[in-house]
């Protein structure tokens, strides 16, 4: 463990060998998810004539979104930006 500690902030044993492996799948499975639907939702904005660069900003308290995409480090899909 300390060895781990020393470049995770948290250690959790998920059983025996390969449990962790498949946590990191689980976890990438919900964080691809999230990447889609977000690619959805600007389609959604810019087909519908909404500026989705303000998304963010609009929706910052009231949704997970921007949330989202700080961290996971990425910023907001390249290729969004004002009309």
């Amino acid at each position: 463990r300390p060895a781990l500690a020393a470049f995770s902030r948290q250690v959790t044993r998920m059983g025996e060998v390969g449990a962790g492996q498949i946590t990191k799948i689980c976890n990438q499975m919900i964080v691809s998810c999230n990447a889609l639907v977000i690619a959805e939702m600007i389609a959604l904005a810019q087909r519908a004539g909404v500026d989705a660069a303000k998304i963010p900003e609009a929706l910052a308290g009231a949704s997970p979104i921007p949330s989202l995409c700080r961290s996971s480090g990425r910023k907001w899909p390249s290729g969004v930006s004002s009309r």
